[in-house]
């Protein structure tokens, strides 16, 4: 049986060989996804000007009373297609920085041209400039949650109809995709009375807490650079769990990875 200190060599000797072997593999894997995907960022034409960022009074917590604070939150406006009567469309941020330049391109700004719709995209909180704490804290992380995005959203809605005085019966739409897609689906479900429609993109609409299948998707995106990432990978994790099994083999990890 291995010893902790032969098992945190081993790991540690895995993960040097996965950054020295496969370093394109490595950086993704490490860092994540690049803004916006494997697909990158919106495009458009050269010089194309975008909307200014403009600042809404939001609540902080919109299910406890006692807590009053309010912060600002960033989002977009496009109203070069509205008229009156029109629909308003509503793009909603995901994890990640808003991008001004989806209020000038993609699919949705086609529909609101033919429909002469009225544009806005709201940042989620804590990604951005939308940032409701100080620091992201375990405390202040407490009001980072689906719920809270969601009541963020309606709250918008109904600060957004008084300012552009939107006519009563208009048609709100909401659009996202991946977990923006899911709160666009969500928001429909939740405040019905507010959200005409969604258009929900790639959406997990249901919650798993123990997503197994999501492993293929990891093993997918490992794959793009080697296949003997997506087995350095497995290996490593083996190795860790067995390292983690007992409190030494935790604070062996902890030196590792430190």
């Amino acid at each position: 049986m291995h010893s902790n200190k032969e098992m945190g060599v081993t790991v540690l000797s895995i993960m040097i060989l996965m950054l020295l072997a496969e370093v394109e593999g490595w950086k993704m894997f490490h860092r994540g996804r690049g803004r916006g995907g494997m697909l990158g960022s919106p495009r458009a034409a050269p010089n194309t000007s975008v909307p200014s960022a403009e600042l809404f009074l939001q609540l902080l917590d919109h299910f406890n009373p006692t807590v009053p604070r309010t912060w600002e939150q960033r989002y977009f406006t496009n109203a070069s297609f509205y008229v009156p009567g029109g629909p308003v469309f509503l793009m909603i941020g995901g994890e990640g920085t808003a991008d001004p330049l989806w209020m000038v391109t993609g699919q949705w700004i086609e529909y609101a041209r033919h429909y002469n719709a009225l544009c806005f995209m709201l940042e989620h909180r804590y990604y951005g400039a939308s940032r409701p704490t100080r620091d992201l804290s375990a405390r202040n992380l407490a009001f980072l949650s689906s719920e809270q995005s969601l009541a963020d959203l309606a709250y918008f809605i109904d600060a957004m109809t008084v300012k552009y005085e939107v006519p009563e019966g208009t048609k709100w739409i909401a659009f996202g995709g991946s977990y923006s897609g899911a709160l666009a689906a969500w928001l429909r479900a939740k405040y019905p009375h507010l959200i005409h429609g969604a258009v929900s993109a790639s959406a997990p609409l249901l919650a798993k807490a123990d997503f197994r299948e999501y492993y293929r998707v990891v093993e997918d995106d490992l794959a793009i650079s080697n296949d003997s990432c997506v087995t350095a990978v497995r290996d490593a994790t083996q190795e860790l769990n067995m390292l983690l099994k007992d409190p030494l083999g935790h604070k062996t990890a902890n030196e590792i990875f430190k």
